[in-house]
């Protein structure tokens, strides 16, 4: 219980909610999603996150893959790692980061 007190929340914004829907009708705007994807992952480095994630556009989608750190990162490029997490939405991104931030 004391846990969630002190747990660190990040912010789900209406603009987020609204991409967030968009994309189950594949309707999201990539640019938009691109931004706020950029906008979690800093309130989030602000926060205390010490990982790294990658963030691209894909043809049909943008894509935010999370590693508990940069060495875990370089290993998943190398192929020697495979265990990381990745989304296409706002409150996923936010919940992978929030594990990451307890």
């Amino acid at each position: 219980m004391l846990k969630n007190l002190f747990r660190k929340k990040l912010t789900y914004t209406k603009e987020m909610k609204e991409q967030d829907l968009l994309w189950d009708n594949e309707g999201e705007d990539f640019d938009v999603m691109e931004k706020l994807f950029h906008q979690i992952v800093n309130e989030a480095k602000e926060k205390g996150f010490e990982g790294h994630v990658l963030i691209y556009k894909t043809d049909i989608e943008v894509l935010a893959e999370v590693f508990e750190s940069k060495d875990q990162y370089e290993k998943a490029i190398d192929g020697l790692f495979d265990g990381y997490e990745s989304t296409s939405k706002c409150k996923t991104l936010i919940e992978l980061l929030e594990k990451q931030l307890r």
